[in-house]
């Protein structure tokens, strides 16, 4: 017999341009940044950010996707307690936001 392994809960939106702005400014205001990837065009693999820090990251990142010199980024950060992983894929009608929460058990920093 199997157990069944709990999954977070998954959620999901699409943002036009104001909203993605608006989410970009509470990351920046509220949210302790852990980390900062991107996913080129195609099926090329997501990259992490390296150079600077995570503000600037999110910043750099969010500007080539509005651009649409990069297909998706990939934010995880804290807040109140817990981590989260937003996705941000450009999709025809703004940008699909894709959230998910790992509680604490994690391990997270």
């Amino acid at each position: 017999m199997t157990t069944a392994v709990p999954i977070p809960p998954l959620y999901e939106a699409v943002l036009d341009d104001r909203a993605l702005g608006a989410l970009v400014d509470d990351l920046l205001a509220i949210a302790t940044l852990l980390g900062v990837s991107t996913k080129g065009a195609g099926a090329r693999l997501a990259a992490g950010e390296t150079d600077g820090r995570p503000h600037e990251q999110l910043v750099r990142a969010i500007g080539a996707l509005r651009e649409r010199a990069i297909a998706g980024v990939q934010v995880r950060y804290r807040h109140e307690g817990r981590e989260w992983w937003d996705t941000l894929l450009r999709v025809d009608a703004g940008v699909r936001l894709v959230r998910i929460c790992h509680d604490d058990t994690r391990g997270a920093s």
